[in-house]
């Protein structure tokens, strides 16, 4: 059995809010693992779990949120980037995971995910009203907090362009 078939097998066993909490706990395991190949601290499973019920809270009614994240396999040179659009019933309009060869530092991978993110969304034709990311160093960037020549302003002003086809946007840090 191939991964992705792992994933259709389960979502075929469990409900959809079963299988989101199924994800979400896999993903924290897999930050966790990353953590531990990058020499930091490691979690109990214990304090993975509740992480991973940390509610996620929906956009006002008739708004989009978009979700961004990223995450490295440094041993395979690989990125992966991912974005979920949800709208104020917390209902998925759209969800996109994107390899991307190379290793990157991590407030570069989180843009990266962000400017893909916004410009699928734009290419969907979906208005996002809302961004989160869990990089405080982006978030900051994006909403004039901090500037510097770098490589990671370089692509802090590639997700700016993308901003700038929304009316109005909230780009802001969680969790």
């Amino acid at each position: 059995m191939r991964d992705r078939d792992f994933l259709i097998h389960l979502s075929s066993l469990y409900s959809t809010a079963d299988m989101e909490k199924i994800l979400c706990i896999m993903w924290h395991m897999w930050s966790d693992r990353n953590n531990f190949v990058h020499g930091k601290l490691l979690q109990s499973p214990f304090q993975n779990v509740p992480a991973a019920h940390k509610p996620w809270l929906p956009p006002p009614e008739n708004k989009l949120k978009l979700n961004v994240d990223a995450t490295v396999d440094s041993l395979r040179s690989k990125t992966g980037l991912g974005a979920i659009i949800r709208d104020s019933h917390g209902q998925v309009r759209a969800a996109l995971a994107k390899p991307v060869i190379g290793n990157f530092k991590s407030q570069e991978r989180e843009a990266k995910a962000m400017f893909y993110g916004l410009s699928w969304a734009r290419h969907l034709g979906l208005p996002i009203d809302f961004v989160e990311t869990d990089s405080l160093t982006l978030a900051n960037s994006l909403n004039g907090s901090s500037s510097n020549l770098s490589c990671f302003q370089d692509l802090v002003l590639d997700v700016a362009h993308q901003l700038s086809y929304l009316s109005s946007i909230c780009v802001s840090h969680v969790r």
